[in-house]
């Protein structure tokens, strides 16, 4: 059954960047192919965190869009002079791009830039709004030859960056994500062959890597909400469930209470953040 937020437990936002980064190479839907690294302009890193305080180049794009939706609604309802605002502003911010990314210079359409100025200069609402229309569709190629490629790259955490210290060593992040795959693994492989004090033991290694885990999120994620979507209630639940299960040496409880685990705390995060950051790796790296 597929939800309408979601393809096999992937968000549409996920799996819509990954169906952009694919079909820009040649041939994805056909024999497979190795994903080679690819480049965008060197200038364009100076417009993103963390070589700037603001996303910049972002907030630009946030602000033509911005300025293109304020010319077709006024100019539908006929207001003259804001129509002019806006397109003064759109004009301003379109002309800041080749400064920033001069790499970039060959997707500027100019031409249709001096149509909007024309209209304006007219005084025709339906015109303006019309070349404001005409220089918007001139986006598209380079959206879809860059955008994707660019959240990935400049909006995608860098978690190897991140170390965790478990007793007295630290760990970078790839690192402890496998050691934290393998307790979670020796929790079911001893509760299968009946060992339980090892897997008790694995069950309590568990909730002290998840504690540091969670540690970790705060970093970037300074507000609740996704702490608590991650390591909420329900999850530890689930993991009260598990310890409950093991001491009562109940197979079958385990099996349900790791599952539910697992997909509350692993399957919740990787979704946002492993699918991105595996293909940040692979393309840039």
């Amino acid at each position: 059954m597929v939800r309408s937020g979601s393809v096999s437990g992937i968000p549409w936002n996920i799996l819509l960047s990954l169906l952009m980064v694919l079909a820009a190479f040649p041939g994805w839907a056909g024999k497979p192919q190795r994903l080679e690294a690819v480049t965008l302009p060197e200038s364009l890193a100076q417009w993103y965190k963390p070589q700037n305080k603001r996303q910049v180049w972002l907030h630009g794009m946030f602000a033509m869009r911005r300025a293109l939706q304020a010319i077709d609604e006024y100019a539908a309802d006929g207001d003259l002079p804001r129509v002019r605002d806006w397109a003064r502003k759109l004009d301003d911010e379109y002309r800041r791009l080749e400064k920033r990314v001069p790499e970039w210079k060959d997707y500027l359409d100019y031409p249709r830039l001096d149509a909007l100025n024309q209209a304006l200069a007219s005084g025709d609402v339906r015109s303006i709004a019309d070349a404001a229309r005409r220089l918007s569709e001139s986006c598209q190629s380079c959206h879809q030859d860059n955008q994707a490629l660019a959240a990935l790259k400049y909006r995608t955490p860098d978690f190897s960056r991140i170390e965790l210290i478990e007793g007295d060593a630290g760990s970078r992040y790839p690192s402890f994500m496998k050691s934290l795959s393998r307790t979670v693994n020796r929790i079911r492989i001893a509760a299968e062959d009946g060992l339980w004090p090892r897997a008790g033991e694995a069950g309590y290694r568990l909730e002290d890597q998840l504690g540091l885990l969670s540690h970790s999120c705060i970093q970037c994620h300074q507000e609740r909400d996704p702490y608590e979507r991650i390591f909420g209630g329900k999850t530890r639940k689930a993991f009260t469930d598990l310890q409950r299960a093991i001491a009562r040496e109940d197979l079958k409880s385990l099996r349900m209470s790791l599952g539910e685990a697992a997909v509350l705390a692993c399957a919740r995060c990787h979704s946002v953040h492993k699918l991105n950051a595996d293909l940040k790796k692979r393309l840039f790296d």
